[in-house]
Order: structure tokens, then sequence, then C-alpha cells
């Protein structure tokens, strides 16, 4: 298993816009999309060191929402692969 570090972004070509009586009102919707900063690195090994990342380049970070997710990788066969 490993760690990647994510980012949570709302596109504007993904709000969903409806009509609530003569009005139309406009939903952002949120995706997550790979963390590509140049000298923060996305993959981890432990949820300790992808928190570490962050922690460390927090300046580059600012105003950016984040998530770290855990990937678990199973191979053809059904084994899980570390």
């Amino acid at each position: 298993m490993h760690y990647e570090i994510y980012q949570l972004v709302s596109p504007t070509h993904l709000q969903r816009k409806e009509m609530i009586g003569n009005s139309v009102v406009t939903s952002p919707r949120t995706v997550l999309e790979p963390l590509q900063l140049v000298g923060v690195s996305r993959y981890h090994l432990t949820m300790e060191s992808a928190i570490e990342e962050v922690t460390k380049n927090k300046g580059f970070l600012k105003g950016i929402h984040l998530t770290i997710i855990p990937v678990i990788s199973v191979d053809p066969n059904g084994e899980i692969i570390f």
C-alpha cells in the first residue's frame, strides 16, 4: 500500500445549474486531481510521510484543499501488492 496526495478542485465546466423558481442556482462540483507541483512529491509509503510533505511545503500549498488517499493494488491473481 502507498499513499498519494490529491487536491480537490471545482472546475467551472462541471458546475450544476438548475432553475429554482425564476432564478438559476449554480452548485459547484468538487473532483480530485493528482497534486502536480514542482518540488512536492505525490507518492509516499506512509501516511506520516505524506503529512510531513504537506507540512514541509505549506508555503507552496496555501489556499489548496488536499486529501491523502491510501492506495491498495491487487494483481490479476487477487494478490495484494505492497
